[in-house]
């Protein structure tokens, strides 16, 4: 069986509400580093400014065939640039080298049905397509089963462990 065609493109200021209703999502908060809800009003200006970043990179993955649902958005991705060195990452021979932290989070409608992986290869794919080089890296929180599953299946190796967290990375 192949795996559903995505395809990737930049977030766009239109893609904001259904991000802002992802982020809320029971689940979602319950994996995330601030489990509080977001107001519209604070997540607009987030939104605004990660669009307007450029060390941060945020791309919508879509469904290319029909899709099931009404809303053919799987999840939203984002790279967000470092120059500063992440002491679990390997050093670098040059000092400018930039990483890049990971995240991803999917369309609640979409959960469970295999498209996590999919939609981060897919996504890592167009970032580096874009000239983007050095490490990718993620901060998964331990209890977060699922996003563990897919980044090990992405190719991310856990570097890294404290007590709430696991760090993976990835350099190719």
């Amino acid at each position: 069986m192949t795996a559903p065609r995505l395809t990737v493109r930049a977030a766009l200021p239109g893609d904001g509400a259904a991000v802002f209703q992802w982020r809320n999502d029971p689940l979602t908060r319950a994996m995330s580093w601030q489990p509080e809800a977001v107001t519209q009003a604070n997540h607009d200006i987030w939104f605004t400014n990660v669009l307007g970043s450029p060390r941060r990179h945020m791309m919508i993955a879509e469904m290319t065939a029909p899709a099931p649902v009404n809303d053919k958005r799987v999840g939203v991705l984002r790279f967000d640039s470092t120059i500063e060195p992440q002491d679990f990452l390997p050093a670098s021979d040059n000092p400018a080298a930039l990483s890049h932290q990971v995240s991803i989070n999917l369309n609640p409608v979409w959960r469970g049905q295999g498209l996590g992986q999919n939609l981060l290869l897919t996504g890592c794919r167009a970032f580096r397509g874009h000239g983007h080089g050095g490490w990718l890296w993620a901060e998964i929180r331990r209890q977060n089963a699922a996003s563990i599953k897919i980044f090990t299946a992405a190719g991310f190796a856990c570097l890294a462990t404290d007590d709430d967290v696991l760090r993976f990375g990835r350099a190719d």
